[in-house]
């Protein structure tokens, strides 16, 4: 019996430590979610807080909806367009990333 009760003890506190860690990560997740979302480990992408290169994002039909030309990222002309793709490409002023 005292078997069970002390790997039941062990399951506990391993359980409550899962579910800590869980916690600080959920918690450090939202805390940084901005400095995450832009950060510049990424030194073939960023350098000195200046997107060199994001690519090109293009729909199923070829139209180019986002890309980058001399290091600033160009987003359609067209108003819809902006609008659909908005949280998929992001805005030009950074609040979507």
């Amino acid at each position: 019996m005292k078997t069970i009760n002390k790997r039941s003890w062990i399951i506990i506190v391993f359980t409550i430590v899962i579910f800590a860690g869980h916690a600080l990560l959920l918690v450090d997740m939202t805390v940084n979610a901005g400095s995450r979302a832009l950060n510049e480990v990424n030194r073939h992408i960023y350098k000195h807080h200046v997107l060199l290169d994001g690519g090109r994002i293009l729909d199923r039909n070829g139209v180019v909806l986002n890309e980058t030309v001399n290091e600033h990222r160009v987003y359609p002309t067209d108003l819809e367009t902006r609008k659909s793709t908005l949280h998929i490409v992001g805005d030009p002023y950074g609040y979507i990333a």
